[in-house]
């Protein structure tokens, strides 16, 4: 949605659904205190939510150019893993799936 702040000035706000593939993994060594290491990862195809803003200008009939940010995220993901029993030592791990874009363009208009 947008609105013209001058005759060649457009001023929008944009948002909506996204989705994509994310893949996490980590690994703590422990080994040498513990004699263990705590391994964890995940792929999977996550939904989440994108939106921005941006502006856009006409230098001429058929020639704008313009600036847009978007926010994207696709929620986050944890788990605990549990190394030696004996020990009662766990290692918990979080990730979050999110991006910060910023895009600049030149559009030509027919």
């Amino acid at each position: 949605m947008g609105y013209t702040v001058t005759p060649c000035t457009l001023v929008y706000g944009t948002g909506g659904l996204a989705f994509g593939n994310v893949s996490y993994s980590a690994n703590t060594d422990y080994r040498a205190i513990l004699g263990s290491i705590y391994p964890a990862s995940f792929s999977s195809t996550n939904v989440g939510w994108a939106a921005g803003g941006g502006v856009e200008y006409a230098i001429s009939k058929c020639w704008t150019v313009k600036a847009e940010y978007l926010h994207i995220d696709l929620g986050d993901q944890s788990t605990v893993v549990t190394g030696v029993p004996a020990t009662g030592f766990e290692v918990g791990y979080k990730w979050q799936a999110t991006a910060d874009i910023l895009s600049l363009g030149v559009n030509y208009k027919f």
